[in-house]
């Protein structure tokens, strides 16, 4: 039996076996091999084996575009985390999948900090219930307006606090907008805050178009 390939984890895997029994092969012995108490099956025909197999990957091609069209997630608020976990379960259950397959899945579509939190925790949870829990612990739900400014602006880059984790810090923030933001509004946001005025002065000049392009300046 032909299985679908999710880059699944090869342990998590399930084998199975399909088992023909004469019951249901509906075959009558012939004379000759009745007499002798014996008869022999007949050979599965090589038309049934292809369409069989074309099927089978006519299946794994569904289930293969159903998971392109999912969309990526980064924590900037567009999709919502809400929004990415229920589109993600809608088609898991049309597609059904099993969790392992789904876990794998959602991971391969994580982008920006998202993938930094996967790399340094998420790893860790290997159940899907689990992995979703601690994502949704990171991402940290929407605020309203009056309460995400005030956050925004006082989270400013620390003594001794590398470019990147101030970054990723105030990301986190950023994401909990209760509206879709541009890259351009968050690199405004991130170089408000920055701690030496020549970096932030010299970001500002260089324009960096992406938050990737914006971290890539001053790895």
């Amino acid at each position: 039996m032909h299985a679908c390939n999710f880059n699944v984890p090869s342990d998590r895997a399930s084998t199975y076996y399909v088992i023909p029994t004469y019951a249901n092969l509906h075959v009558r012995p012939s004379r000759e091999h009745a007499a002798h108490g014996s008869f022999s099956l007949p050979e599965r025909g090589r038309d049934d084996d292809d369409d069989s197999k074309s099927r089978e990957t006519s299946a794994c091609d569904n289930a293969t575009d159903l998971s392109a069209s999912l969309p990526t997630f980064n924590e900037s608020g567009t999709p919502t985390f809400k929004h990415w976990i229920e589109e993600l379960e809608r088609i898991q259950r049309l597609a059904r999948w099993e969790g392992p397959t789904l876990l794998a899945i959602a991971q391969g579509k994580l982008r920006g900090v998202a993938v930094d939190w996967h790399a340094s925790s998420g790893r860790q949870l290997t159940t899907w219930a689990i992995w979703k829990a601690g994502l949704q612990e990171q991402s940290g739900e929407q605020l309203s307006i009056v309460q995400w400014q005030p956050k925004v602006t006082a989270l400013t880059q620390k003594a001794g606090e590398s470019l990147q984790q101030y970054t990723f810090a105030k990301l986190k923030i950023i994401s909990r907008y209760p509206f879709p933001i541009t890259d351009k509004e968050r690199i405004e946001y991130l170089v408000q805050g920055i701690r030496d005025d020549q970096i932030a002065t010299s970001i500002a000049a260089q324009r960096p178009r992406t938050v990737d392009g914006f971290l890539a300046l001053y790895p």
